[in-house]
C-alpha cells in the first residue's frame, strides 16, 4: 500500500506543477550539478 500512496501523491505533485507552471517537479532519484561541479540527489550514493 505504501508504494501506491507514493505514486499517487508524486502523481498528484506533478500534475500540480504542471498545472500551476511556477515551477518543476522532480523525484528522489533526479541529480542536481552544483556550481562546484558536485552533483547531489536525494538517493544516497557513492561519490
Amino acid at each position: 500500500m505504501l508504494g501506491t500512496a507514493t505514486a499517487e501523491s508524486l502523481g498528484s505533485f506533478f500534475v500540480w506543477a504542471e498545472l500551476d507552471a511556477t515551477g518543476e517537479a522532480f523525484d528522489s532519484s533526479s541529480g542536481f550539478t552544483l556550481p562546484n561541479g558536485a552533483t547531489r540527489s536525494l538517493l544516497k550514493s557513492s561519490i
